[in-house]
Protein backbone atom coordinates (compact mmCIF):
# COMPACT_ATOMS: atom_id res chain seq x y z
CA UNK A 1 0.00 0.00 0.00
CA UNK A 2 1.54 3.53 -1.12
CA UNK A 3 -0.15 5.24 1.62
CA UNK A 4 1.02 2.49 4.21
CA UNK A 5 3.38 4.21 7.58
CA UNK A 6 7.07 2.44 7.37
CA UNK A 7 9.63 1.74 9.84
CA UNK A 8 13.17 1.58 8.70
CA UNK A 9 15.78 -0.20 10.24
CA UNK A 10 19.23 0.97 8.30
CA UNK A 11 22.33 -1.02 9.60
CA UNK A 12 25.63 0.34 8.54
CA UNK A 13 29.12 -0.69 8.77
CA UNK A 14 31.50 2.02 7.46
CA UNK A 15 34.99 1.99 6.98
CA UNK A 16 35.72 4.28 9.91
CA UNK A 17 33.27 7.23 12.12
CA UNK A 18 34.54 10.03 9.52
CA UNK A 19 30.79 9.94 7.89
CA UNK A 20 27.76 11.53 9.25
CA UNK A 21 25.24 8.57 10.55
CA UNK A 22 22.90 10.87 10.08
CA UNK A 23 23.22 10.96 6.40
CA UNK A 24 22.72 7.39 5.72
CA UNK A 25 19.13 7.39 6.20
CA UNK A 26 18.61 10.31 3.96
CA UNK A 27 20.34 9.30 1.01
CA UNK A 28 19.15 5.67 1.31
CA UNK A 29 15.76 7.01 1.63
CA UNK A 30 16.03 8.63 -1.30
CA UNK A 31 17.25 5.91 -3.66
CA UNK A 32 14.50 3.54 -2.44
CA UNK A 33 12.01 6.49 -3.19
CA UNK A 34 13.32 7.38 -6.81
CA UNK A 35 13.87 3.22 -7.37
CA UNK A 36 10.57 2.60 -6.61
CA UNK A 37 10.90 0.68 -3.66
CA UNK A 38 8.63 3.01 -1.44
CA UNK A 39 6.64 5.35 -3.03
CA UNK A 40 7.42 8.49 -0.79
CA UNK A 41 9.67 8.53 1.86
CA UNK A 42 7.50 10.78 3.88
CA UNK A 43 5.64 7.44 4.73
CA UNK A 44 8.61 6.58 7.19
CA UNK A 45 7.01 7.04 10.75
CA UNK A 46 9.61 5.37 12.18
CA UNK A 47 13.82 4.65 12.02
CA UNK A 48 16.60 3.08 13.51
CA UNK A 49 20.24 3.71 12.31
CA UNK A 50 23.55 1.66 13.42
CA UNK A 51 26.91 2.05 12.86
CA UNK A 52 29.83 -0.05 12.72
CA UNK A 53 33.14 -0.20 11.44
CA UNK A 54 34.30 -2.82 8.58
CA UNK A 55 37.24 -1.22 6.70
CA UNK A 56 37.14 -4.27 4.93
CA UNK A 57 33.68 -4.45 3.63
CA UNK A 58 31.67 -1.64 4.26
CA UNK A 59 28.11 -2.36 3.14
CA UNK A 60 24.15 -1.31 4.89
CA UNK A 61 21.90 -3.98 5.60
CA UNK A 62 17.63 -2.38 4.94
CA UNK A 63 14.88 -3.82 6.75
CA UNK A 64 11.54 -2.23 5.72
CA UNK A 65 8.14 -3.21 7.07
CA UNK A 66 4.95 -1.50 7.42
CA UNK A 67 3.72 -0.59 11.01
CA UNK A 68 -0.08 -0.02 12.36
Amino acid sequence: DGDAKLFSRFLAWMKDKRQDLDSVPKVLLDLLQTHGVIKNDNQVSELYVKRFIDKEKPRVQITIWAVS
